[in-house]
């Protein structure tokens, strides 16, 4: 608040409907205890929030509105501000490649139009408790995180999910028949964790078919797996999505 009032180059009036955004913002700043990646983008400049490119981009149709953040590789260490639950128009979300921790539903569970959520790479130790309340989730990616336990029963309900990747965790047991509901799933990666069991003929039957599944992994010694594109790795270059 006292960078809104006093240092804020840009001085908003306090009537401004974009107040509240750019607020927002300015606590991811602070909370990771101001990152000179994020000054060097332009955060926190006399710009507007929508200039700070190319971690920020606004909706086409106005420019005004924050809709995409890519905050992968800037070492943000520690958990996201509750301040951001405001920035309900976000669509994409990249966190990747940080060092953070605990459930990102408290500052973003209510971010009912976000598609894409990375969080690959960190340390978190559970699945977002709110996979149920994102309908809009296309893309989920949580590999190489601390998680361990069962996998959730939330992510067998987000069924418009088309990529999934956890891969590279400590999780346990055996992959649920509902997996086999989700019709729309394309990418499901599950290698790199201690499952067990077999991969139920459901799973199975959304690689043939009328199934659009055609990327699933898993350890095939630990996994019966027939209809795996690949065991123990994924099956193309990971590199070109990030």
């Amino acid at each position: 608040l006292c960078w809104l009032a006093f240092g804020d180059k840009l001085q908003l009036d306090a009537t401004d409907p974009f107040l509240e955004q750019r607020y927002a913002m300015a606590t991811i700043y602070y909370n990771f205890n101001e990152p000179e990646s994020l000054w060097n983008q332009g955060w926190l400049s006399g710009k507007p929030e929508c200039e700070w490119r190319p971690m920020v981009e606004c909706d086409s149709r106005t420019d005004t509105v924050v809709s995409r953040m890519y905050l992968r590789d800037n070492i943000l260490i520690g958990g996201l501000p509750k301040e951001v639950s405001v920035l309900k128009d976000v669509t994409h979300f990249d966190l990747s490649n940080n060092q953070l921790v605990r459930d990102v539903s408290a500052a973003i569970g209510e971010w009912v139009h976000l598609e894409e959520l990375r969080l690959d790479n960190n340390n978190f130790e559970s699945f977002p408790s709110s996979i149920n309340e994102w309908t809009a989730l296309k893309h989920l990616d949580i590999s190489s995180n601390n998680i361990e336990g069962p996998i959730s029963e939330n992510l067998t309900l987000a069924s418009q999910l088309v990529f999934l990747d956890f891969a590279d965790n400590e999780i346990t047991g055996t992959i649920s028949p509902a997996f086999g509901t989700m019709s729309s799933l394309e990418t499901f990666y599950m290698h790199t964790n201690f499952l067990d069991g077999p991969i139920p003929d459901a799973v199975c039957d959304l690689t043939s078919g009328s199934g659009k599944l055609s990327h699933l992994t898993a350890d095939c010694n630990d996994v019966e797996c027939d209809c795996c594109t690949k065991c123990d790795g994924y099956d193309v270059d990971k590199i070109p999505w990030d």
